[in-house]
């Protein structure tokens, strides 16, 4: 099967399963609840998105357009699934996502458990300007 991204339409009790796993090593219990998951699936605002492959979701990230800048938050790849280009293709399909709905600037901060983050941001194409890292699209 093809890796997707998509923004889920609905609750899963599958989404729900794979977005324990993706965000288990990075967000807390608290925030791991259906009720909070659910919540987190249909907001508008920011729009969550996930990458799925073989009928299962390796990868979720926030994305957030406000005027001409997109937002990107809480971007993480399922432990198991790393190095192997997800990430990439995640990424590229989001920074493909907010160009179409007008942004010309994607911008993301990193928090200290995120550090290692900003050698892949490096390798796809972004700088850091006063603490965020940023891209023109």
């Amino acid at each position: 099967m093809r890796l997707s991204v998509f923004h889920p339409q609905q609750v899963e009790s599958q989404l729900l399963i794979d977005l324990k796993k993706i965000y288990a090593s990075v967000w807390p219990q608290n925030q791991l609840t259906d009720a909070a998951l659910n919540s987190l699936i249909e907001q508008q605002q920011p729009s969550l998105y996930v990458a799925m492959f073989n009928e299962r979701h390796i990868a979720a990230a926030l994305l957030n357009i406000v005027g001409s800048t997109a937002n990107l938050s809480h971007f993480t790849v399922r432990d198991l699934t790393r190095r192997r280009g997800v990430g990439k293709y995640l990424l590229t399909q989001l920074e493909l996502i907010a160009k179409a709905q007008g942004a010309t600037t994607i911008v993301t901060t990193l928090n200290e458990q995120e550090q290692p983050f900003s050698g892949f941001l490096v390798a796809m194409g972004y700088e850091e300007q006063n603490g965020k890292w940023c891209k023109a699209l």
